[in-house]
């Protein structure tokens, strides 16, 4: 990267089922990192409302849910994307995984669905 590229600052709303943003130091300090609870206080509402109030805010949602979100993803919506956690990796991982995740794929997130796994991202 030279001196003129700035690496893109991601929007993300984590998902009611995970820690809030505080448990993701270096995510937290690289990106606009917001929890659909603790933050909005929306708790318990559906997944079809967590994905429509993330394509309006233009935030990538951050889920445990991956069945629910696999089913709801739309690749053409651009204001939005779908990165689905494994939940047997521990906070720490998930934490490094997001960083380089996030960090190697400036401004291609949107419209996607990614899984973060134990083999993602090594």
């Amino acid at each position: 990267m030279n001196k003129r590229q700035k690496k893109r600052r991601y929007f993300l709303l984590l998902d009611e089922g995970l820690p809030p943003r505080n448990r993701f130091p270096k995510t937290n300090n690289l990106h606009n990192v917001r929890h659909i609870k603790h933050d909005f206080q929306y708790g318990g509402y559906t997944d079809e409302f967590i994905y429509r109030f993330a394509a309006q805010q233009k935030r990538l949602i951050l889920t445990l849910n991956v069945k629910d979100f696999r089913r709801l993803y739309v690749p053409e919506e651009k204001r939005t994307g779908v990165i689905a956690i494994s939940p047997y990796l521990p906070l720490e991982e998930i934490d490094k995984k997001l960083c380089k995740i996030l960090n190697a794929t400036p401004g291609t997130l949107y419209g996607r669905f990614i899984k973060v796994t134990q083999e993602t991202g090594k």
